[in-house]
């Protein structure tokens, strides 16, 4: 009855979302629960009853009429309209003698399959094969709704942000934190459930981006790997690779080998990539741990094999650890997933998370678009993505992380971490944001604004202590310079 109806709809006025986004989720989880053809209470009736004005009621109403779930008819009311796609669009109803199923339901204004529109920058092919994998298994949970991928290769340009946009037809995109500024203004906020789950994401995440959660949703991280060849390893005599590798040992193996290997080969990638990731620690001064590191890498002066010390194309170097020219290399794994030849290479060696590699953690995010009109699908699929499948198959199909702690612990265990080692890794995982914490500034120094000084320190212009005065005073400008045009 209308009154059983309505006594299972309690709106909460001190939660601080809308009573008419409240009432509108309701009736969603009623409506989908009730037999076609079923009568919904007048809205005048739900007011009252609600202590809401009818402009609530009807505005709630309004979202299931556009997407043709109920169907309003005078002297018939509003009801539940057919699910069957068989029907639509067939007006074969003939009055309110019939009696059968097909009439009573309202056949010509049948549901129809909503398609939900998703903007990506993803568009690598391990990429494309984990979303379309993602999409494919959500349209076999909801038979009423699908996802259309649309691929876009640059996230920060006006291009994207226009695909985003309120006057789109855009219900979700891709946001990355690390070149946008805009999504308040692209952006709906998530529902308190989802807002909910993501409370404890793992690892260090500024205020700033904090705030962000209350749009977005972290999907999966990417993290860097640390790969090495084990056949150099093996002419260069170093055991035990993977477990020296986990406890912090990655200068030590490169200075064994450094003097081992073949004349044409390296042992790792560019100097200052290291000085960018083990150059701080990760919640301390972002240099507390620059006259170590500098330290470390005197050891290799005038070692022509140890460190590239010159610029190459990093996928230049990708190339030479795959032809055997490389010891170790150190990367993300969408520089890996850009062609089949390249995975295919790079899933014959070894890799490791290596816990003393505090590299800046990029986390791949999704929101609803304000120009959803389709919020109550976008937000199911948006869910879907927090779930177990998807959370599995980002490091099955794509070698990236899951976000929530449960599978990232799991994931980092397969990889040799004590579940100690695992919560630390996770503890001090620095997640990259609107480059506006010191840690991801100070990273972006380090690959960008020391390359000559390294250049120099290595090939015996600078000592440690030069080296370290020059490269705090360059950091203290660089850091002014940026923090005046916050």
């Amino acid at each position: 009855t209308a009154n059983d109806i309505i006594n299972q709809i309690q709106l909460n006025r001190h939660s601080g979302e809308a009573l008419r986004s409240q009432l509108e989720r309701k009736l969603a989880e009623l409506i989908r629960c009730m037999p076609e053809g079923s009568p919904l209470p007048p809205e005048r009736q739900i007011a009252v009853a609600l202590g809401v004005s009818r402009v609530t009621v009807r505005g709630a109403f309004q979202s299931f009429l556009d997407r043709g779930e109920i169907v309003r008819r005078p002297r018939y009311g509003t009801r539940v309209a057919a699910r069957s796609r068989a029907f639509a669009g067939k007006n074969s109803w003939s009055g309110a003698g019939n009696s059968s199923a097909c009439s009573f339901s309202f056949p010509w204004l049948a549901t129809p399959v909503v398609n939900l529109q998703m903007v990506l920058y993803e568009t690598l092919p391990q990429q494309k094969k984990f979303w379309q994998k993602v999409v494919e298994k959500f349209s076999e949970t909801r038979s009423d709704c699908s996802v259309k991928l649309i691929w876009h290769e640059s996230p920060g340009c006006e291009k994207y942000r226009s695909l985003c946009a309120a006057d789109s037809n855009t219900d979700i995109f891709l946001y990355s934190p690390t070149v946008e500024k805009y999504l308040p203004e692209l952006a709906v906020e998530l529902p308190a459930n989802l807002q909910r789950k993501l409370a404890d994401f793992p690892g260090n995440i500024s205020p700033g981006l904090a705030a962000l959660s209350k749009w977005l949703l972290p999907v999966h991280l990417a993290c860097a790997y640390t790969y090495w060849n084990p056949l150099l390893a093996e002419k260069c005599r170093l055991d035990n690779v993977q477990e020296r590798l986990m406890n912090g040992e990655f200068f030590d193996l490169v200075l064994e080998a450094a003097g081992k290997l073949p004349e044409n080969c390296m042992a790792a990638g560019h100097v200052w990539d290291y000085l960018a990731c083990y150059g701080h620690t990760a919640g301390a001064a972002v240099d507390s741990s620059l006259e170590n590191i500098i330290e470390q890498l005197g050891k290799f002066k005038n070692k022509k094999n140890a460190f590239h010390c010159s610029q190459r194309y990093p996928l230049d170097i990708v190339d030479d650890f795959i032809g055997g020219k490389q010891l170790f290399l150190t990367t993300y794994s969408s520089q890996l997933n850009r062609n089949e030849h390249v995975l295919a290479n790079m899933k014959k060696v070894p890799a490791v998370f290596a816990p003393g590699n505090i590299v800046p953690c990029c986390f791949i995010a999704a929101a609803v678009s304000s120009a959803s009109r389709f919020r109550e699908e976008a937000f199911a699929f948006m869910e879907f993505l927090t779930g177990e499948y998807v959370q599995q198959h980002c490091r099955q199909i794509k070698d990236d992380l899951p976000f929530d702690n449960s599978n990232l612990t799991e994931s980092l265990q397969s990889f040799g971490f004590s579940p100690a080692a695992a919560d630390d890794f996770i503890r001090r995982l620095v997640l990259m944001g609107k480059i506006s914490g010191q840690e991801e500034l100070y990273s972006q120094f380090g690959t960008f604004r020391t390359r000559e000084i390294l250049n120099d320190f290595l090939s015996g212009k600078l000592n440690c202590q030069q080296t370290v005065a020059e490269i705090r005073e360059k950091w203290n400008v660089f850091y002014r310079q940026f923090a005046g045009n916050q």
